[in-house]
């Protein structure tokens, strides 16, 4: 099973975490672990290096359970929305796990634009996490 984990670093969500470890349990699998940066001359590679460091926080926890994972933090002209779908879809992903940040009952309703994109387009399962 491959799944790809929508992350926005530094927003640590052991919900995403635990869906993770929920999903995979038993199975043999893969996580890439992504998030997504616009490309252009802001994106700074400390800004590139500090996701990236938020990410390897993840991986080190699904190393420690046996869960094989890769890094990806995506430096692109195209929305993070965009980005994690054709990610999906170029590597045939069965599942994509996101967190969403909002938690008031209208912002439930009405998912940030990334997330509408990503389960209005993906290739696969999506499954939110709060």
């Amino acid at each position: 099973m491959k799944i790809v984990a929508g992350y926005d670093p530094p927003y640590p969500n052991t919900s995403l975490i635990e869906r993770i470890l929920a999903d995979v349990k038993g199975k043999e699998s893969c996580v890439y672990l992504v998030t997504s940066l616009f490309e252009g001359h802001e994106t700074e590679n400390a800004e590139i290096d500090r996701k990236e460091e938020e990410l390897q926080k993840v991986k080190a926890i699904l190393d420690r359970k046996g869960i094989t994972s890769e890094t990806h933090v995506l430096v692109r002209p195209t929305s993070p929305g965009e980005e994690i779908v054709r990610f999906a879809e170029e590597n045939n992903v069965d599942e994509i796990i996101i967190q969403l940040k909002k938690t008031s009952r209208v912002g439930k309703m009405l998912t940030g634009s990334n997330a509408q994109h990503i389960i209005l387009n993906a290739p696969c399962s999506v499954v939110s996490v709060r």
